[in-house]
């Protein structure tokens, strides 16, 4: 049954609207995580595009350098109807300046080079700070402005519950169901690169339903015993047993509650949040050995965020949206918010 995520402010603020009616209404921008250093046998190439998802530049690049799959790295995965700056590494030791590589790719008429420099190391998943997005809604509703800010100063106050939007499960919204399947062996996925995808889309839906489950036991917006706690700033990992030394760091915002992505390396929480999840993994008749088969590893994600630079501004068609999100957040659901239309 698909899970209906409850929303953190209330449903009778709405300013209704449409997003994404062209790639240009929908603008992410990467935040690197670090900075090539001018050498090395990897490229990172900084390129701008639209009407392309991160797949779609891979294959292209992979054509136009002679490339395996191995050699091109990525941060993270960006969506086709939308215009994306996105850094690429390229693995071309000894080949090609700097210069060359530009010229190659600026050859593409789709395809905008921002910058390019030499790195050690390949980009891999998850090697950036966050996104920076600017977001047109469009048809909007009387005073949307007025409703959207008063919406924000909820958020402020609330903070956002940091799910998996809705592309995480696809266009028929069962990735979620064909992972459970595969990781139970009841169906088989040959493809590797597919097969990683519905495994992802089923943990993500389970840390998604762990939230509501959080939120409905009333501990959406407090810290408990037992939780797995992640420093905002330094990405450490620590378990909560004491709340009166943790809740002043807690709520200034310096940490946050962790969820479970379940996986055969994840650590899992205690007291009340830990049986939760506990409860989640019997009902859904898991068990560490079929992570391990399936070469999940698991994680813990931050389960609350907060979104301090929003800024909203007119717009002949409606409102203008600029924020940054943290890696792996979700624009959608940041909108939702304000949309209240029970899709995105």
């Amino acid at each position: 049954m698909p899970l209906i995520l409850p929303y953190q402010t209330p449903e009778k603020l709405n300013i209704s609207g449409v997003i994404k009616q062209s790639a240009s209404d929908f603008e992410v921008t990467e935040i690197p995580l670090y900075l090539p250093e001018g050498r090395g046998e990897h490229v990172y190439v900084t390129l701008r595009y639209k009407n392309k998802n991160t797949k779609d530049l891979q294959r292209e690049l992979k054509k136009i350098f002679l490339l395996d799959d191995r050699d091109i790295g990525v941060a993270g995965l960006k969506d086709k109807h939308a215009t994306v700056t996105q850094a690429f590494s390229l693995r071309l030791p000894q080949r090609d300046v700097v210069g060359e590589v530009i010229d190659k790719i600026k050859n593409n008429p789709d395809i905008d080079v921002i910058k390019a420099q030499r790195h050690v190391n390949k980009l891999k998943m998850g090697h950036l700070l966050g996104n920076h997005f600017k977001i047109v809604v469009s048809q909007t509703s009387a005073n949307a402005l007025q409703i959207a800010d008063e919406i924000n100063q909820h958020l402020k106050i609330l903070g956002l519950a940091n799910f998996f939007g809705v592309q995480r499960f696809g266009v028929k919204k069962d990735n979620a169901i064909r992972g459970k399947e595969c990781l139970l062996g009841i169906k088989k996925i040959k493809d590797r690169w597919m097969k990683r995808l519905m495994l992802s889309a089923y943990t993500s839906d389970l840390f998604n339903r762990y939230l509501v489950k959080r939120i409905d036991n009333n501990l959406f917006d407090c810290i408990a015993v037992g939780d797995i706690a992640k420093k905002i700033e330094t990405g450490g990992l620590f378990e909560v047993d004491n709340i009166s030394c943790e809740q002043e760091r807690f709520d200034n915002q310096e940490i946050m509650y962790t969820g479970p992505i379940f996986g055969s390396k994840m650590k899992m929480s205690t007291g009340l949040p830990g049986k939760i999840e506990r409860d989640m993994f019997d009902d859904e008749g898991l068990n560490q050995e079929l992570f391990k088969k399936n070469k999940v590893p698991g994680s813990r994600r931050v389960g609350r965020i907060f979104v301090n630079d929003l800024q909203l501004d007119k717009h002949p068609d409606g409102i203008v949206f600029e924020f940054t999100l943290p890696k792996g957040s979700y624009a959608t659901v940041l909108l939702r918010e304000f949309i209240k239309n029970g899709e995105l």
